[in-house]
């Protein structure tokens, strides 16, 4: 899977929790937009489920943006 094709299923994932009409970088704050931790919780297993990979809480405190998001996934994905 390319990288694009990774943050263009992320972005996709991320709009299911976000208001409409967001527009989402790489360089989006993953924090920016979630309503509070539980709703950042469940876009964090949506890409486990999505991905098939696991991110733990380390990983998930790591995130500084939906690039470094895409930079995990990537490098975890079989």
């Amino acid at each position: 899977m390319t990288r694009q094709a990774i943050f263009e299923k992320v972005v996709a994932i991320a709009a299911e929790y976000l208001e409409e009409g967001v527009v989402l970088t790489e360089e989006s704050s993953v924090q920016d937009g979630f309503a509070d931790s539980v709703q950042l919780m469940e876009f964090i297993i949506s890409l486990e489920d999505a991905f098939g990979i696991e991110i733990s809480d380390d990983a998930v405190d790591q995130f500084s943006n939906l690039g470094s998001v895409v930079d995990y996934i990537e490098a975890n994905i079989s």
